[in-house]
């Protein structure tokens, strides 16, 4: 420990090119992790850890200098943040609301809008600790999930400035580093307890996350408490250090590091190391220090806003089924990547460092008043309207295909029921629950919903991945049910080209599903192959059938919905809101349509699939239905109502109705129209007129 220079501890607190160029390391880890089609820093996640090491840091650096000049102020502390922080989010803010109210669906749009006024109060970390985790499939498509991090900052902002104040007031050198030590300590234990019982609230919370600010607080504490010098050999060998472990982490942390919990101290300390190491010069601080890193890290904080909406919503818009965590796509991220750093460029000249410099005139803080106004009342007006289905320049309310008030199993009765009606399938059978409840009711059946998610009406198999959910003791309470209330209807369907084919849909159109597809097998047997596992389904689905008419049921058989391969609302709403002459121009761009999949642009008019892909991929399943004969037997085909064979389209709309509330399951209104087909056959079975 040896004396320091005068005033080499202000210049150790000005501005520091090095910390930016670790802001860029940090942000491009960041970016680049949002779009796993280039096949990069599966880590990259871990820049924000980083980024929060550099703002405790500098927070309680620029905390420290004020006070001891005698100039702080709470007041200029928080409206130094709001010069900071809030032009830029409320650009973004509004920009991406914009482009969501063109895309998103009513669903899509009311989730976007909750996380939208979450941001704006600072809480949206809380928000989306209630929704899915953050590697979740569907996270992928939420535009402002990003925010969660700024929420944690903004509520550090809050709390912290009072407590470095008292410590200053209060404490000595030796009390205040003991102080924020101890309440580090004390975050890490609890990020390491909570990581193990409820991760995802680990991983969004600021008590789990203050561990990460306080280094750098800790960190500005010593170096302007204490007076030492680094020689530059050292503060080579550090900063160096520092960055191999952050990236390190951001190359392999991926696998072992999804939390702010132990492991989390490699990118943490390796950014600390960083910014130690460079307050002596040295050839890694210098590297840092250049014009390309130190222009990136100027930028990060507006490239950390626009680069997730823009992969998210374009991800949506691209027809990438599950967003921007979707398998392909390159193109089309790469495309996104650098339009956020083209945005992120414009955003720090023109709102960034306006409003950063000098101070606020009265219109300047009207503008900023007003776009807060209007971007929260845009939110608002979403709540209000259920994601502004009310909008008459959209197409008809795409309703949640579950909304259904029965329970599995449990009748719906009627007075003086004149029979019963029993549905055995999947959620493609859920989605005609409603429709088919009230119809059966209002012809006087008593209604038995034996539909499950993901379980296949299969008599003896169970569902692979949950044979809890779907085993053979729920097959064969379906089976006990219908012997209770035979004779009756069973309306059997579901997606059985999902199950006997083995794979997720691809519409050869660039619309590609992802997951993994249903799986039936014996109790306690391994599959072998999927010719094996579609020869079962299809005993079992035959043996079950059989069984049912034997007990005198009719069986009204629903064949294979056709499915879209890519989320039809979302590629439905452009068209809806945009000027019919925008999608059509788009659609003939054939170089614009090389950068992503084809699906990037279905903003054709009408959005349609391939009627011979549907009949290939169905080709089993008919096979299975086909061969279940009998008297009792009735047969409705989804296909006639949706496809022509002339035209070799499937439509997944009209002009007034979306019939697809995703990717291959109905919307009520698509629903309905199966309904009405199904209860034509059975009421003229009945002899009685079409109750719909």
């Amino acid at each position: 420990m040896v004396r320091e220079s005068p005033g080499a501890r202000n210049q150790r607190l000005s501005y520091r090119p090095d910390i930016d160029g670790l802001r860029a390391i940090a942000v491009a880890g960041v970016v680049i992790y949002h779009a796993p089609a280039l096949g990069a820093f599966p880590g990259g996640y871990l820049g924000v850890d980083v980024f929060f090491v550099i703002s405790g840091f500098l927070i309680a650096s620029v905390i420290m200098g004020a006070q001891e000049n005698g100039a702080f102020s709470y007041r200029e502390f928080y409206l130094r943040r709001a010069r900071r922080l809030l032009p830029a989010f409320i650009s973004v803010s509004m920009a991406t609301s914009a482009v969501a109210w063109v895309i998103l669906g009513p669903t899509e749009l009311l989730d976007f809008s909750k996380s939208l006024l979450a941001s704006i109060v600072g809480v949206s970390n809380i928000y989306f600790a209630g929704q899915d985790p953050y590697w979740a499939v569907g996270s992928a498509e939420q535009p402002f999930l990003h925010t969660w991090s700024l929420s944690v900052e903004e509520q550090f902002y809050l709390l912290f400035p009072a407590l470095m104040v008292l410590s200053l007031n209060l404490l000595g050198k030796v009390g205040r580093l003991r102080f924020f030590s101890v309440i580090g300590l004390l975050s890490l234990a609890t990020a390491i307890w909570l990581t193990q019982v409820n991760p995802t609230y680990s991983f969004y919370f600021l008590p789990t996350r203050a561990w990460e600010l306080l280094i750098g607080v800790t960190l500005a504490l010593i170096l302007s408490q204490w007076r030492f010098e680094i020689s530059k050999p050292k503060a080579g060998i550090l900063s160096g250090l520092g960055v191999t472990l952050v990236g390190a982490s951001f190359v392999f942390g991926g696998q072992f590091i999804t939390g702010p919990s132990f492991p989390a101290l490699v990118p943490t300390i390796g950014a600390a190391l960083v910014i130690l190491g460079g307050t002596a010069q040295n050839p890694v601080s210098d590297v840092l220090g250049i014009k390309p890193f130190v222009g990136l890290g100027l930028v990060s904080y507006s490239l950390y806003l626009w680069h997730y909406p823009i992969l998210a919503l374009g991800g949506i818009a691209g027809g990438l089924v599950e967003g921007i965590n979707a398998g392909g796509g390159a193109g089309l991220q790469l495309v996104g990547i650098c339009l956020a750093l083209g945005l992120a460029v414009l955003t720090y000249f023109w709102v960034e460092v306006p409003f950063r410099r000098g101070r606020w005139p009265p219109a300047r803080r009207i503008s900023i008043a007003t776009a807060v106004v209007l971007t929260g009342a845009f939110g608002l007006a979403s709540l209000a309207t259920n994601g502004y289905t009310s909008s008459s320049a959209i197409p008809a309310p795409v309703e949640a295909h579950l909304a259904y008030e029965g329970n599995f199993l449990e009748p719906l009765e009627v007075e003086n029921p004149t029979g019963t009606m029993l549905v055995f399938g999947d959620s493609h059978m859920q989605t005609l629950l409603p429709g088919l409840s009230e119809s059966a009711r209002a012809s006087g059946l008593r209604f038995i919903d034996g539909a499950r998610h993901s379980c296949l009406f299969a008599p003896g198999l169970e569902l692979e991945a949950d044979p809890d959910w779907c085993g053979p003791e729920v097959q064969q309470t379906r089976l006990s049910e219908a012997r209770k209330n035979s004779p009756a209807f069973i309306v059997l369907g579901g997606r059985y080209p999902l199950a006997l084919e083995g794979t997720r849909f691809d519409n050869g159109e660039g619309g590609v599903e992802s997951g993994d597809p249903y799986r039936f097998q014996k109790p306690g047997q391994q599959l072998s192959s999927i010719d094996t596992h579609a020869e079962q389904l299809s005993a079992a689905t035959l043996l079950g059938a059989q069984t049912l008419l034997r007990q005198g049921h009719v069986l009204v058989l629903v064949y294979p919905i056709p499915e879209a391969g890519w989320q039809v609302p979302e590629q439905i709403k452009p068209q809806a809101v945009l000027p019919r002459w925008i999608p059509e121009r788009i659609h003939r761009l054939e170089g614009i349509k090389r950068l992503a999949p084809a699906s990037a642009w279905p903003l054709a008019v009408p959005l349609t699939t391939s009627f011979s892909t549907y009949l290939e991929r169905t080709r089993s399943s008919f096979e299975v239905f086909d061969r279940i004969t009998g008297v009792n037997v009735v047969r409705v085909y989804p296909h006639e109502l949706f496809c022509e064979e002339e035209t070799d389209r499937c439509r997944t709309h009209s002009d007034t109705n979306v019939f697809y509330s995703d990717d291959d399951h109905l919307s009520l209104s698509g629903a309905n129209l199966v309904t009405r087909e199904i209860m034509s056959k059975i009421t003229s079975l009945q002899g009685d007129a079409d109750p719909l």
